[in-house]
């Protein structure tokens, strides 16, 4: 586990990018009557941001 925040800032912006492209899928107008694609579309935006907040603060870690 020591490994999961170990990704340059490239590669989270990647990781961001994509999860934007999950989040508009989940949103196209064909879909807004699906429960599974909104709870995609949600789950999608708050693992990105759990994943962001905690690669940040092992980023600080590692600098002290």
């Amino acid at each position: 586990m020591k490994n999961l925040y170990n990704i340059t800032k490239g590669q989270l912006i990647v990781l961001w990018v994509f999860a934007l492209c999950i989040m508009v899928w989940t949103m196209d107008k064909d879909d807004m009557g699906s429960e599974w694609a909104g709870l995609v579309g949600i789950v999608t935006l708050f693992a990105i941001i759990f994943y962001t907040v905690g690669w940040r603060n092992k980023k600080k870690e590692i600098k002290n």
